[in-house]
């Protein structure tokens, strides 16, 4: 998960259930007015290196996705992680493989990188408005999720979870590098592509930067969305709105729908899954995935398993046609300079 992206205020007129038992306005009141969203709030974190950005998140960031988690009904309680001299290792190597451009990118933009546990997801990011100006963002990372899954097994882990369980034994893999280069820290290093993209993606102008503004009038995500919650697919990809990641067994969707999806999917301009959940997590995962395949060589094959069938579903989006107004924008993003 990068952002939660149904607008609050659309959450104030559906409802949700995580919010039944309190005061709704307050809450939300709550949650758009925390310091954490206000760039006074920051101090002096241009000066520092990437690495010097990483650091346990602090109780500000803590009580902020607390709140998050309950307005959007996501499950976990966040607090400080326990944190392994090996995972903070990991850490570093993956921000050490990002490619310079990635850095250039990032580097006026990216507040922090906070460690937590009990984040509801694998990361978050938040992204901080002045005067209806984008000033930058902050990324958070569950340890817990990240401390246990190699790259492989977490990637097809997350995709999983927007089903709920199979009965009738279909699954799906995703394979993000081949098993002798399986590891957590690919793992790392392709969800820090996937949060750093809700950074630059508004700092370029390629994406809103506003959940209430229009995703039609930005470069990128004009390309496949016709409002926030409307792709210019759904008349050909019917299911696509009722895929939420994190879900598992609260998912509107059964593992059975997913072989119908996938094929509705392959027909669209969305190189992954998560891609078709909003127009931020399109971005986010173009960006990643393209940082992961084209740019540093790695492997994003997807496969559907039946009781008796294996089908690669996706394998190497950014090869492929379907992607080329995307890719395109993105060779631009990365042959110029950082703004």
């Amino acid at each position: 998960m990068g952002l939660r992206l149904l607008p609050i205020f659309i959450l104030a007129i559906l409802g949700s259930a995580a919010l039944n038992a309190e005061d709704k306005e307050a809450l939300i009141q709550r949650y758009e007015n925390h310091e954490v969203r206000r760039l006074s709030f920051w101090k002096s974190w241009r000066n520092k290196t990437m690495l010097e950005r990483i650091q346990v998140a602090p109780p500000e960031v803590l009580e902020y996705i607390d709140l998050d988690n309950r307005i959007y009904g996501y499950e976990g309680t966040p607090a400080a992680p326990d944190l392994k001299g090996d995972f903070t290792e990991d850490l570093h190597r993956a921000i050490a493989e990002l490619p310079a451009q990635v850095h250039l990118q990032t580097k006026d933009h990216l507040i922090g990188i906070f460690l937590m546990k009990g984040l509801g997801s694998t990361g978050y990011c938040e992204g901080i408005l002045q005067d209806g100006q984008y000033r930058g963002g902050f990324v958070v990372l569950d340890v817990e999720v990240l401390q246990q899954r190699t790259a492989n097994v977490w990637a097809s882990w997350r995709i999983s979870s927007a089903f709920q369980p199979s009965e009738g034994g279909e699954a799906l893999e995703l394979e993000l590098a081949p098993k002798e280069k399986d590891d957590r820290t690919l793992a790392i290093r392709f969800i820090l592509l996937h949060e750093f993209a809700h950074i630059v993606g508004p700092a370029h102008g390629l994406q809103p930067a506003d959940f209430r503004a229009d995703p039609s009038q930005h470069p990128f995500t004009s390309i496949s969305w016709k409002e926030v919650s409307r792709s210019v697919h759904d008349q050909h990809f019917p299911l696509r709105p009722g895929i939420a990641y994190y879900r598992f067994d609260r998912s509107k969707l059964t593992m059975g729908h997913a072989a119908m999806i996938l094929n509705d999917l392959v027909n669209t301009d969305f190189p992954s899954l998560y891609a078709a959940t909003s127009p931020w997590d399109d971005f986010a995962e173009c960006y990643a995935i393209y940082v992961h395949q084209h740019l540093l060589g790695g492997t994003y094959r997807l496969t559907w398993k039946g009781a008796k069938d294996r089908v690669t579903v996706i394998d190497a989006p950014f090869q492929g046609k379907r992607m080329k107004r995307k890719k395109l924008l993105l060779d631009d993003l990365f042959a110029a300079p950082s703004p």
